[in-house]
């Protein structure tokens, strides 16, 4: 900018003639320009030109002369002559700071309005500061980025730098802030854009030194553009904290200017980090700092630190405390840990740059655009009002209350939207985490984290976790270096052998300690071998293919073993223990085989072997020749004997050493055949049949008494070597790739390549799922018998042993009624049998079979009498411990529902109606129904005094009815039209019943108007529906295979799953911890349901128990 310089004092006009030197001139002027005359005017009209002159540090020349055209255009009426820099005409004046004063101008050459920054001259002269004012404001014109005020021109006028930029019409972000109330989702919206600019600087080695609100513009577009970058710098031996200077802001002057004033230490003092509070260099970690302290000031209304005085500010900012914020907890939890990380008074704890704090900022938000929703509008209402209040003139208390009132309404608004933005997204997240479930239970339940504490999803969320449960999640989770891929598996399933993709060195991982053992070993290709307890790894050398590289793992130590060959090692093979090795080598007429001592020593193998497995608890060793013969070989004496004929495929020795199986190639059906290792005569498995093409493992029972197959289709057998046992599994759809049996050998575990993996208890075959495996490696049990399973993508997961349901036995046949009495019996009934079981232990107490076929069973309140319904009509009363004590009869009718009302029993007959029977004194009633074809529900409601019974009259209509207790006259009936009632359940504490329908839905009955409500259905017939004595869960069972556990607030629901068409009746515990569901083959299953289902003792549950996904 270049200024031309005329007379300082302006034209010299005869009208002027100290005109601005009397009284009345003055008062004339201020007449003339206002009563906003500007105070420097004032001050030059009561100083002389001289003294005016020489406040150069308030007022530098530009401003002198555009004051004093100011004061001629206004009192004599007539325009001076412009004011210019270089080629900038000067307009008007629009602000002033720090480092410079700035104009508006007009550039006469581009034709376009700019603003032009006149920097202030370093106190000291020295004309080097002067050079490094032009550098840095040459370098920031190379600059240019949306979010930067682009610069235009830099160059001197006067002595002095001035910065040309471009013109931005709008607000400064303090001002656009403050002008109406901000959602958090505005407010960091403009702070992400304001960071974009911030990191292109950085990225051009330019640091701000003075990110504060002030220096942001946000245009009428919303685009936000920063400014006064690089400019102010602390050079050496500038003032520092404990130097000659602190910031003009520690002398006294009015509270509202101290900290946000630019002064020696070249920053505004509340937005400086506390490296350059403590007189140290500032970097683009410093920026960081600032922009966190202006985002905290835009979010909150106040800045982080506090401090009256420069000294207590800069002890405070030093030391990191921060003011504790009212209501804080609103606040979005993401948010404000990014603030914490970003305010950190040591900078190598900030985020390393600019973009990684922005990719954390912006992530949330993109997300789903849920995470705004965890910071929209952080101002509480008495904040935003304090704050206006505060703000105002003490004079103008009216206006305020007004403001005041405005705010509130806004306020409330803001909070509504913030609501509704926290209901959206906790609705997204409840929806991701139900999807997780049946793939990955742990993510599951690590989504239902991000729910907001006040979150109104607290039944969905209980419905999620528990399925999750159900499903099972390993205790914990971990994963060997990625950088590893998985070659091969000890015996013993505890150790691996891994390969660097890079380096190609073998490591070892144990799956017991999780820790991984590098080894010596490099292996470009070739055969590789670990022995069965993997201590021992075996590589064919790198530099000679007849040798062996012996690696002992636990020790650390190579041993070298020639083999006596000049062969190439095509095959290796380890002794369990790693003393012995087989290697197999290519020659020119075949293969030759070696048995090679660790120690020494080696011995040929007979010719034409070309498989090995080493005998457990011998020295032996059985061979298989190319014609599939296998047989047994003694190396010390050389002795050979066949043990089979047509072993050609999987081999497995038993633990003890006294018997093999081995599959025999067959193309018609796959067949095995156990043989003695004795020399006794092989033999098949009677009645042996096996459903898939091949057979692809073999496992061996812990006592040596059976064994276990996996084939190629997914199947799982386990069979007893007497054939008198045997337990078909087939729950997996792709080939078997491991199988293991538990120490006690009550458990066998299996896996599939697909990554499925199941745990079968061999006492009942009772199967549970272990999920989340994308691919399989291999599954091994513990020591402690707990297992582990590690998968193809090296994420190791240890499961609890426990069960996570029970089985107990039941009636041989399908049991269709169930009832779960007080002192935790079960009694389960199918057509012709009745059994009870203690649901503990699972011991059959008494079972009988005399008698027609049932139509429903019911334990009394106190669970010492169980009342059974018969076809035929007849009501009999069982003591606990089985006997019969009571046998009422009725007319040859049909059953119907049957329950305990305190101390009467309550049934249903077709065509009569509802009888009730008080056992002890043997008084009966009749509620008379004669138009019900049948009756399928009876449900007591205590809470309206009423019985409510469900009927249905032909063509599946059907009707509930409610009648009065004691007087039974009736009091409701609603009609369902063709719906097919199957049952009914009512639900405490809500006007509602719920219903299950022959069609497989589950309706919601409002029991004053009759409306009704579809929860959901099953795919078959409903045979029963429970409600919990709280009423927020039903549960029903269905004959397509499945139960369900369904919120009855949100209508989510669970479920659990057996064989097809093999679920029939369901019973919940009394205490609400459990519920019992009836299989097909006659056996109970005993489900947990006992997780809380309020959202903070849920939380501490998932939290305790659940592991963090990887």
């Amino acid at each position: 900018m270049m200024l031309n310089e005329r007379d300082p004092r302006g034209p010299q006009n005869p009208k002027s003639s100290g005109s601005l030197r009397s009284p009345g001139s003055r008062r004339q002027a201020q007449w003339v320009l206002g009563e906003d005359i500007p105070s420097e005017v004032l001050l030059e009209t009561t100083l002389g030109s001289s003294e005016f002159d020489q406040l150069g540090d308030e007022l530098n020349r530009v401003d002198q002369r555009r004051l004093r055209n100011l004061v001629w255009e206004r009192v004599f009426g007539e325009a001076p002559d412009n004011l210019e820099i270089g080629r900038y005409v000067v307009l008007e004046r629009l602000g002033s700071g720090g480092m410079g004063v700035v104009f508006s101008a007009y550039d006469q050459e581009l034709d376009r309005k700019v603003a032009i920054k006149l920097l202030h001259e370093p106190k000291d002269d020295n004309p080097q500061h002067h050079s490094r004012l032009l550098r840095e404001a040459q370098t920031l014109a190379r600059l240019s980025h949306p979010n930067v005020v682009q610069v235009h021109d830099v160059g001197e006028s006067g002595g002095q730098v001035f910065v040309a930029m471009e013109f931005v019409a709008g607000k400064t972000l303090r001002e656009w802030v403050r002008q109406r109330p901000r959602s958090t989702r505005e407010i960091v919206d403009a702070y992400i854009q304001a960071g974009r600019g911030l990191e292109a600087a950085h990225r051009a080695g330019i640091v701000h030194r003075d990110f504060k609100p002030d220096n942001v513009l946000i245009d009428e577009d919303g685009r936000v553009r920063v400014l006064d970058f690089g400019i102010a710098r602390a050079e050496p031996g500038e003032a520092t904290r404990g130097d000659q200077a602190r910031p003009e802001a520690e002398a006294e002057a009015e509270p509202a200017l101290p900290l946000t004033r630019t002064g020696a230490l070249l920053g505004t003092p509340a937005y400086m980090a506390p490296e350059q509070h403590l007189g140290d260099a500032a970097d683009m970690r410093s920026d960081q700092f600032a922009f966190c302290v202006s985002l905290h000031e835009s979010l909150h209304r106040t800045r982080p630190f506090a401090g009256d005085s420069y000294a207590e500010l800069a002890d405070n900012v030093i030391a990191g405390q921060q003011v504790e914020l009212e209501g804080s907890a609103s606040s979005p939890r993401w948010l404000r840990e990014l603030l914490a990380r970003g305010l950190s008074a040591d900078p190598a704890q900030r985020f390393p740059d600019m973009s990684a704090l922005l990719r954390e900022l912006s992530r949330d938000r993109v997300a789903g655009r849920r995470r705004w929703a965890l910071g929209a509008t952080s101002l509480t209402l008495v904040g935003v009002a304090a704050l206006f209040v505060a703000e105002l003139e003490r004079d103008h208390e009216t206006e305020a209350a007004t403001m005041a009132s405005e705010l509130e309404l806004e306020g409330q608004r803001a909070d509504g939207a913030e609501r509704e933005l926290r209901g959206r997204e906790d609705a997204v997240t409840i929806a991701e985490a139900a999807l997780l479930v049946p793939e990955s239970p742990v993510e599951a339940l690590a989504k239902l984290r991000e729910l907001h504490d006040d979150h109104a999803f607290a039944g969905a969320a209980w419905v999620i976790a528990s399925d999750a449960r159900q499903r099972g999640f390993p205790r914990s989770i971990s994963r060997w270096p990625a950088d590893l891929s998985l070659d091969r598996v000890s015996a013993d399933g505890r150790r691996a052998l891994l390969i660097d993709g890079q380096s190609r060195e073998l490591h070892v991982f144990d799956v017991l300690t999780q820790a991984t053992i590098a080894t010596s070993l490099v292996v470009e290709e070739g055969p590789i071998s670990i022995s069965g307890d993997g201590r021992f790894v075996a590589v064919r050398a790198s530099d000679d293919g007849s040798a062996i590289q012996l690696w002992e793992v636990d020790e650390r130590v190579s041993t070298r073993i020639e083999v006596p060959t000049t062969g190439w090692i095509t095959r290796l093979q380890l002794s369990p223990d790693g003393g012995r090795v087989v290697a197999f080598a290519s020659v020119e007429d075949g293969r030759s085989g070696w048995l090679l001592e660790r120690g020494g020593g080696a011995r040929a193998l007979p010719e034409g072997s070309v498989h090995a497995k080493f005998v457990p608890q011998s020295a032996d060793l059985l061979l298989t020749d190319g014609e599939a013969v296998l047989r047994r070989f003694d190396p010390e004496t050389g002795a050979l004997s066949t043990i089979m004929s047509g072993a050609g495929g999987t081999i497995a020795i038993s633990p003890d050493g006294a018997q093999v199986v081995a599959e025999v190639r067959d193309w018609d059906a796959p067949r095995v055949l156990v043989a003695a290792l004795d020399g006794s005569d092989a033999r098949a498995p009677a009645s042996f049949e096996f459903a898939d093409d091949f057979i692809y493992t073999l496992a061996w029972h812990p006592n040596s008494d059976a064994f276990a197959i996996g084939g190629s289709a997914g199947s799982v057998s386990v069979v007893s070597l007497d054939g008198e046992r045997r337990i078909d599994l087939p729950q997996h759809r792709q080939p078997i790739a491991r199988l293991a049996f538990s120490p006690d050998g009550s458990h066998l575990a299996s896996a599939s390549r697909g990554g499925s993996v199941f745990v079968t208890r061999l006492s009942d075959g009772h199967a549970e799922a272990q999920p989340g495996h994308r691919s399989m490696g291999w599954v091994v049990y513990d020591d402690e018998g707990q297992l582990r399973t590690v998968d193809g993508e090296g994420v190791l997961r240890l499961w609890d042993p426990a069960p996570r349901q029970r089985v107990r036995p039941g009636p041989g046949l399908r049991a269709d009624y169930l009832d779960w009495s007080s002192r935790g019996l079960l009694a389960a009934a199918s057509s012709f049998e009745l059994t009870v079981v203690s649901a503990d232990e699972g011991e059959v107490l008494w079972t009988t079979k005399e008698h027609s076929p049932y139509e429903g069973l019911a334990w009394s309140d106190a669970g010492d009498q169980l009342a059974s319904l018969h076809g035929d009509g007849a009501l009999r009363i069982w003591s606990r411990e089985g006997a019969l004590e009571q046998t009422v009869t009725t007319e040859a009718g049909e059953g119907g529902d049957l329950r305990w009302l305190g101390e009467r029993v309550a049934w249903g007959e077709a065509g009569v109606g509802v009888h009730l029977l008080e056992p002890e004194s043997g008084e009966r009633e009749l509620i008379p129904i004669p138009n019900a074809t049948r009756i399928v529900a009876l449900e007591p409601d205590p809470q309206r005094h009423r019985l409510w019974v469900g009927i249905s009259s032909g063509a599946q209509i059907g009707s509930v009815l409610a009648f009065d207790d004691p007087s039974w006259a009736p009091s409701a009936k609603r009609a369902l039209d063709a719906d097919g009632l199957t049952d009914l359940a009512t639900i405490p504490g809500r006007d509602e019943l719920v219903y299950a329908t022959s069609f497989g839905d589950v309706v919601l009955l409002d029991a004053e108007t009759g409306a009704r409500r579809r929860l959901g259905a099953h795919e078959d017939h409903v045979h029963t529906v429970k409600v919990d004595a709280l009423g927020h869960t039903a549960y029903t069972a269905s004959l397509d295979g499945s139960a369900r556990v369904w919120d009855l607030d949100s209508g989510r629901w669970r479920e659990v799953r057996a064989d097809e068409q093999s679920f029939s009746s369901l019973a919940r515990s009394p205490d609400g911890g459990a519920f019992v569901t009836g299989q097909g083959g006659g056996e109970l299953v005993i489900w947990p349901d006992d997780l809380p289902r309020a959202w903070d003792d849920l939380r501490g549950w998932i939290d305790e128990l659940s592991p963090a996904p990887l």
